[in-house]
């Protein structure tokens, strides 16, 4: 089996058969470092990957030869993608400060943010918050926040998209209002309801977007066991819905016996 630095020669190559070869390679290295029973084998191929991401060269500036050489990355921005979405399979907590360097980088740090979604490490989770809350750029903190809504319940993550209800930017605000509907907690609804009201028309497709995460939220409540919270929702839906299809799920939903 080649080593990694190997690898990275090959997905460097301008020949894509050896390219595509090299990718083939580094998926099989990973799947079997992070079989169970791996542990040492997964932490040694995660500390080389994370390596290889942060490694760095130096480049002068041919205009200015007298000045000390400006330190880039070695490799390139598609080498260093395959590389960090190798850190979804075998990245631990070690590996989260050069996923959080990536996430600096605009060339790469989807990848970054794509892996932390998939990471389970509590380390991971941080990041992404600081990713949604902190980030510039739109599309990029609307994946952080959506991603935040996939992980499991935590002060972390609720904090974090409570604190994207205040943002100036409505998309964020809508994602946050989303994400927080996957999270089974019924005291959360008002924090919905109330981040409902900087959208200024009722019928607005922010409104729309909320009544829906509201309807998803009570699902979750109802499967959890928390009826009478679901009820709660259904009960304000029916009465005030932002338009049919949300009262008559509501409506329907309350004629549930239970």
């Amino acid at each position: 089996m080649p080593t990694v630095e190997e690898l990275v020669k090959q997905l460097s190559s301008d020949d894509k058969v050896q390219v595509y070869k090299g990718r083939m390679a580094l998926t099989k290295l990973e799947d079997e470092a992070g079989a169970p029973g791996r542990e040492a084998d997964r932490k040694q191929l995660a500390a080389n990957l994370a390596r290889l991401i942060d490694e760095t060269h130096d480049v002068p500036d041919p205009k200015k030869p007298k000045e000390k050489p400006k330190k880039e990355p070695k490799h390139s921005v598609a080498v260093r993608n395959r590389l960090i979405r190798g850190l979804a399979t075998v990245g631990g907590d070690a590996e989260i400060a050069t996923l959080k360097r990536a996430l600096e980088d605009f060339e790469v740090r989807e990848m970054a943010r794509w892996s932390l979604d998939r990471m389970t490490v509590a380390s991971a989770t941080q990041a992404l918050a600081d990713a949604a809350t902190k980030s510039v750029g739109t599309e990029f903190r609307v994946g952080a926040i959506n991603a935040l809504g996939r992980k499991p319940s935590s002060p972390v993550v609720v904090d974090a998209l409570n604190a994207c209800l205040d943002d100036r930017d409505g998309e964020v605000r809508l994602a946050a209002i989303e994400a927080l509907s996957n999270h089974v907690d019924g005291s959360q609804d008002e924090v919905l309801v109330a981040a409902a009201k900087k959208f200024a028309k009722k019928r607005s497709r922010g409104a729309t977007r909320l009544a829906r995460a509201r309807v998803r939220m009570a699902e979750r409540l109802a499967q959890s066991g928390q009826q009478e919270a679901a009820r709660k929702i259904y009960r304000s839906l029916a009465a005030d819905g932002v338009d049919s299809a949300q009262k008559q799920a509501a409506e329907k939903a309350l004629k549930r016996p239970g």
